[in-house]
């Protein structure tokens, strides 16, 4: 059998293998590859690529209309803290999405009262 793992934590496992609350053994297992990548709220100038993303790949699955955020919108998204990660940035998205009411032209785009009512 070919299998490979693929594991993902926001622990330090480096210092809980120190005070042995991990297993060593299988620390250095999972350890082949270690990719660190930095929360969102790190790394800012990500949302706008990632609103972009996210609002394609939710406006086609659940066919809606929407073609973008506001520029008021987008500069509230870049400033929350994001704790919930890209995750919680996905999944507010496909809710702004599919409450999206907007059928004329100047509707198409999510706007800051939008947001702040999904951030509330």
């Amino acid at each position: 059998v070919d299998v490979r793992v693929v594991a993902a934590t926001n622990q330090d496992l480096g210092h809980l293998v120190a005070t042995q609350v991990f297993r060593a053994d299988l620390f250095h297992r999972l350890n082949v590859v270690p990719l660190d990548v930095p929360a969102l709220r790190e790394r800012r100038e990500d949302i706008p690529l990632l609103v972009t993303h996210f609002l394609h790949q939710y406006t086609t699955m659940h066919r809606r209309q929407v073609e973008g955020v506001s520029a008021a919108a987008l500069a509230l998204l870049c400033q929350y803290a994001w704790p919930g990660n890209v995750r919680e940035l996905a999944h507010l998205l496909e809710r702004l999405v599919v409450l999206h009411h907007g059928a004329s032209n100047a509707h198409r785009l999510i706007d800051v009262e939008a947001v702040q009512a999904a951030l509330a």
